[in-house]
């Protein structure tokens, strides 16, 4: 479907897009898409299943400290917010300048007989060089982002666990069989911080842009 739907555009298209970056969109955008039908929607919907059933079982337990333990949720949703914006924007760079380098290596490579007469070797493998040093700080900042965002989620689980345990630990050792409540409400709390850590497949998905070919910078 997507040949065909290149061979009915007209000539000026292919005009404004180098054939680089075609290829790039033609590649590496269907991988993506297989990737977000068959890992990250799946995955998500997993994630708000068990985040509800677990939610569910904590209020039923006690409200009250399932109260204490949402109070963190505001500042876990504004966290990944704030990350997904710059993921987006990181995805957006890559997927920019990796089809500059395909874009420049099919144009260096048809036209090598043109390159080769007026001696432009160096000159276009420094160019190249500039744009893959610029492909790799892309792929750096999100690796970056990546690698600040899971700790701080992990920060909000222990700020949420510490509360539960200076807010309900008196009240088990008060009870009549401390020992048998408090496994109870605070292992519905440890179970929730895996849902609250929003899955990597998931996060990486619905982070990459979908842009038109002809939205690309050069």
């Amino acid at each position: 479907h997507i040949f065909a739907k290149l061979q009915r555009l007209d000539l000026r298209f292919y005009d404004q897009n180098p054939v680089g970056r075609l290829m790039t969109r033609i590649t590496s955008d269907v991988e993506t898409l297989n990737e977000l039908f068959s890992s990250g929607v799946v995955a998500a919907f997993g994630d708000l299943f068990t985040l509800g059933f677990i939610l569910s079982a904590m209020l039923y337990m006690d409200w009250r400290l399932a109260l204490i333990t949402f109070s963190v949720l505001p500042f876990v949703v504004l966290t990944a917010f704030l990350f997904r914006a710059r993921l987006r924007t990181a995805y957006r760079d890559i997927r920019v300048r990796l089809a500059r380098i395909n874009a420049y290596l099919h144009e260096r490579i048809t036209g090598i007989v043109v390159i080769k007469p007026f001696s432009r070797e160096e000159h276009d493998a420094r160019r190249h060089a500039e744009i893959n040093q610029d492909y790799l700080e892309a792929h750096l900042r999100s690796i970056t982002y990546y690698a600040l965002f899971f700790p701080v989620i992990e920060l909000f689980t222990a700020i949420a666990l510490a509360l539960i345990i200076w807010r309900g630990a008196p009240r088990c050792w008060r009870a009549p069989s401390p020992w048998a409540s408090w496994p109870r409400s605070s292992s519905a709390r440890v179970a929730f911080s895996g849902p609250s850590r929003i899955s990597r497949r998931s996060t990486t998905c619905f982070s990459r842009p979908w842009r038109r070919p002809s939205e690309s910078s050069s």
